[in-house]
């Protein structure tokens, strides 16, 4: 882990940001809308953005942003995890969860939901051993104006 940094995104991040979830969550969005996103993201405190990089190279990507709810404590919810295959397995997601955990500490969220497609197998198992519990399958709907 010598050559991973984990810092925060910037706009500027937006072309890698767009490779790492291509390639590695199958997501194909242009990096303008990205950056217009980012932009966006960026100016609110309630959501964070970390980018890893591996001797200089952004290999890795976390948003997260603020779980409010009627029925449950307040937490943080882990939008996005992408790292590069090629560099999986190396401790850099684990590195740009604990940061999301640092985070959610020090504004006072009492912990992190995460929400994974069925098909990412591996990436449950990688949750499971962070010490994520897995509690229900659920159906998502969307509606787009």
């Amino acid at each position: 882990m010598d050559n991973v940094i984990i810092r925060k995104a910037t706009v500027d991040d937006c072309f890698a940001i767009a490779e790492i979830i291509k390639y590695s969550l199958g997501y194909d969005n242009s990096p303008a809308l990205i950056k217009s996103n980012l932009e966006t993201i960026l100016k609110n405190d309630a959501d964070i953005v970390f980018i890893a990089e591996y001797s200089g190279q952004p290999v890795g990507v976390v948003h997260a942003e603020n779980y409010n709810s009627l029925y449950a404590p307040p937490q943080k919810e882990l939008m996005s995890l992408a790292v590069k295959e090629d560099y999986q397995n190396m401790g850099i997601g684990t590195e740009l969860v604990k940061q999301v955990e640092n985070w959610a500490m020090e504004t006072g969220r009492c912990g992190i939901r995460v929400l994974s497609q069925q098909r990412l197998e591996k990436a449950h198992k990688f949750y499971e051993h962070l010490g994520y519990e897995y509690v229900k399958i659920q159906l998502n709907f969307e509606k787009y104006f």
